[in-house]
């Protein structure tokens, strides 16, 4: 086998590794239920507006399709769109502050973590997911 065989067959290997990777992270489905609503109703501990995916951590109740998950708030961890696809709908970094009282909405983690995709509201959400 010649070098350069050997080289394109290496070329090939790590670009179908490094697209399946890339593919899973960026699958909102592998994560992240699209045929369950979650709804988290707290207080903002911390924003972040950033790339490739803001984060929002709240303190609250989350309720999954209606049922109450718990009955004291817990610590929620949910991620969004990138900064700049935010930033187009008006958000900046001072735009969420800690301590907001809000309302997310969008899907629960698979696995039962404290965790969701969506956009935040307080009554309109800032993106509509393609299950909704």
């Amino acid at each position: 086998m010649s070098a350069r065989h050997a080289a394109t067959i290496f070329a090939a290997l790590c670009i179908g590794a490094f697209g399946t990777y890339a593919a899973a992270h960026h699958s909102v489905t592998a994560n992240f239920d699209p045929f369950k609503k979650i709804e988290i109703r707290g207080a903002v501990v911390e924003f972040q507006l950033r790339s490739p995916h803001s984060s929002l951590v709240v303190d609250g109740i989350g309720f999954i399709d209606g049922v109450q998950q718990s009955t004291a708030p817990e610590r929620w961890e949910i991620e969004s769109r990138a900064a700049n696809f935010l930033k187009t709908e008006g958000y900046r970094e001072d735009s969420i502050r800690p301590g907001d009282r809000i309302v997310v909405i969008g899907q629960p983690h698979r696995q039962g973590l404290k965790r969701a995709n969506s956009a935040w509201t307080n009554g309109e959400p800032i993106w509509r997911s393609a299950f909704r």
